[in-house]
């Protein structure tokens, strides 16, 4: 019998007023972008696919997809963010840890990952995120800690579509932080298409608890090669939560030996200022 195990990018604002740093703190301005530079290039869209850079904080489902160990470093501003993934002949189950940190002038965060996975049948897998958020507000000097859940599933009915589903920050235990802040769950599905290994297209769709049901965000992302190596990126992301819009691209390098990414993130109505994000993968 199988067991199966089930399954914070950028914060955009600062205003100094309590409630507006509660809204900061919400999960919905967490999880709304990309994780990591080939994500946010592709409008933040990315759960069913398995990108060695990021996915395995966007999707715990991605891990069984890789073919090897993995390191992956991604930095932008104000954040910092990596894991190691192990799918290897060696590894009992394909599992990771991350690490991620970001802050403003108002609060830090850290969350710590322990990521478990495992491929329930052949073209279907399943994960779950344990993770530690510790936020420490700098104005009050205080540190918050919560541990949350992410779980996770990815379907490759055909080699060139895959479809992926997450349920992110379910709270496994309580803060002093208003409920608004620290029980608020996040829910993605999400789909990728393969054309003739030269082009993926991207489309994710999210919800977040306690918003109007008719509130979504939506994600949609190109990914192309130009050869073997150089492949670009274009995206648009329709955030109907926080009324904002944002148009992303990048750049990628993925080389045998390591990988080098670029993404580029602007808000139509230039109300945040636009991120610049750098990754870099090793495969060992």
């Amino acid at each position: 019998m199988k067991i199966l195990f089930l399954s914070i990018s950028i914060l955009i604002f600062s205003h100094p007023t309590y409630s507006q740093i509660n809204n900061q703190l919400s999960p919905v301005n967490y999880y709304s972008n990309g994780t990591g530079a080939v994500s946010s290039a592709t409008g933040g869209a990315g759960v069913a696919v398995a990108d060695l850079d990021d996915s395995a904080l966007m999707n715990p489902a991605s891990v069984p997809l890789y073919r090897q160990k993995e390191m992956s470093l991604s930095y932008s501003k104000d954040r910092f963010s990596g894991f190691i993934a192990d799918n290897g002949k060696e590894a009992a189950f394909p599992a990771a840890i991350g690490y991620e940190q970001y802050s403003n002038n108002f609060f830090k965060n850290k969350i710590y990952h322990l990521i478990l996975a495992y491929p329930v049948f052949q073209n279907l897998s399943a994960g779950i995120d344990l993770n530690l958020n510790e936020t420490k507000l700098l104005n009050m000097d205080v540190t918050y800690r919560q541990t949350r859940v992410n779980l996770g599933l990815i379907w490759q009915p055909l080699k060139t579509f895959s479809f992926g589903l997450v349920h992110k920050n379910r709270a496994l235990s309580d803060t002093d932080l208003a409920d608004s802040i620290d029980h608020i769950s996040i829910t993605t599905l999400g789909m990728a298409y393969v054309y003739q290994s030269f082009a993926q297209i991207r489309f994710d769709i999210e919800t977040v608890e306690k918003q109007p049901s008719d509130q979504f965000i939506y994600k949609l992302g190109l990914e192309t090669y130009l050869n073997d190596w150089v492949i670009t990126r274009f995206g648009y992301r329709n955030d109907n939560i926080n009324a904002m819009n944002f148009t992303t691209a990048g750049l990628g390098f993925a080389g045998p030996q390591f990988g080098l990414h670029y993404a580029y993130q602007a808000e139509a109505k230039s109300l945040i200022d636009p991120i610049h994000i750098i990754d870099l993968t090793v495969p060992f």
